[in-house]
């Protein structure tokens, strides 16, 4: 009997790397895509994240991130951040960030949640701040006063 569950592949220790594709807008609506790909948001993510992080059969080595996002919502950002260090944090796995062309804003905040980042040369990478837009009706405002 030990012949035979020997060569049974799921007998054998395996090392395990999971890969999690974090691509899209980052926007609280669920899963529509659009023309650059899914909307992601923690309720889109979380089963997947969860059986990356799943180590009842076989414990990942690690958990890597496929990032390839410009941002979007700065809540969904951080509540998918969030997720990933807690997994991460609750399960002793290390997860490791990878950028493909963007990771910019909220992009950039998932790609914070690895313990190492890695991306290429041509990639475009880092926190683009918030704009904000007006109606540039600054002095009309000044004139007419403040509504109350």
């Amino acid at each position: 009997m030990s012949w035979i569950s020997s060569k049974l592949p799921w007998k054998k220790s395996k090392d395990v790397v999971r890969v999690v594709r974090l691509a899209g807008t980052i926007m609280s609506r669920p899963g529509r895509s659009t023309s650059s790909g899914r909307y992601l948001n923690l309720r889109s993510i979380e089963k997947v994240l969860d059986r990356a992080f799943d180590d009842k059969k076989v414990k990942p080595k690690a958990v890597c991130l496929e990032v390839n996002s410009t941002g979007g919502s700065a809540t969904q950002s951080n509540l998918i951040y969030s997720r990933i260090r807690s997994l991460a944090n609750d399960k002793s796995i290390p997860v490791l960030s990878f950028t493909e062309d963007y990771a910019c804003s909220g992009g950039y905040w998932l790609a914070v949640a690895g313990d190492e980042i890695y991306m290429d040369p041509n990639s475009i990478v880092g926190s683009i701040g918030a704009l904000i837009y007006s109606f540039g009706l600054v002095e009309a405002i000044k004139k007419l006063g403040e509504c109350s």
